[in-house]
């Protein structure tokens, strides 16, 4: 079977390394040449010799994307139970009030995920962009000592989102879910579908008859 090729001088066809990136540059069209070649001829797995370049592969073909999986997860879920929602892609926003800003929405209807860990465990804490939350509140109503939550507390526990994206799901990841009282019930909440670009919205009422959380008044204005 003939080789696909694009060009003999550009693939090496024996055992050595690949050709300098600055050597293809001073010819019109080398590097795309040379790299549309080679993607096509390497199989190999990371650290696995070519046959025919006689060079590494540096990383599999296939790259799993963080995030997506979690977004797959939310959308199996809502569309078991016919619930509405909406999906959108924007700048990356790493707080809940970046997100309220890039969305242009109230920063109430945006749902801040915070975690926390109690004697029981995790806790995912549910509450407005604004709000911060009151640990004496929440250790009476939880009854047990409570504190916030390092990443690495839970970032094993959503190995399909990206760190500090997760959704406020946690009851598909048998996390206790507790919500701030102060949403409102007849608004849309918006918050990340796993990933710092991408937000999923529906309305509060149809988030609470599907987690089922506590809900208390736990958070507070700064």
């Amino acid at each position: 079977m003939e080789r696909p090729i694009a060009s003999e001088a550009l693939v090496p066809t024996e055992p050595g390394p690949a050709p300098p990136l600055m050597a293809l540059a001073r010819r019109p069209g080398a590097c795309s040449r040379w790299f549309a070649a080679c993607g096509q001829i390497v199989t190999a797995k990371r650290g696995q010799q070519t046959r025919d370049s006689g060079w590494s592969a540096p990383y599999p073909r296939r790259v799993r994307v963080v995030g997506t999986e979690c977004l797959e997860r939310i959308r199996t879920y809502l569309d078991a139970d016919g619930v509405p929602y909406e999906i959108k892609e924007h700048l990356a926003a790493y707080t809940a009030q970046q997100l309220a800003q890039i969305e242009h929405v109230p920063g109430r209807t945006v749902a801040k995920v915070v975690m926390a860990v109690a004697d029981v465990g995790l806790l995912m804490l549910v509450l407005p962009a604004p709000e911060q939350v009151d640990l004496l509140n929440l250790g009476a109503i939880v009854g047990k000592t409570v504190r916030l939550a390092h990443e690495e507390d839970f970032v094993g526990a959503f190995t399909d989102c990206e760190a500090g994206a997760m959704p406020p799901f946690g009851n598909l990841y048998d996390i206790p879910v507790y919500v701030d009282g102060s949403f409102d019930r007849d608004s849309t909440i918006v918050f990340p579908a796993g990933t710092h670009r991408q937000t999923l919205s529906l309305t509060y009422a149809d988030f609470e008859r599907l987690v089922q959380p506590v809900v208390a008044s736990f958070a507070a204005l700064p």
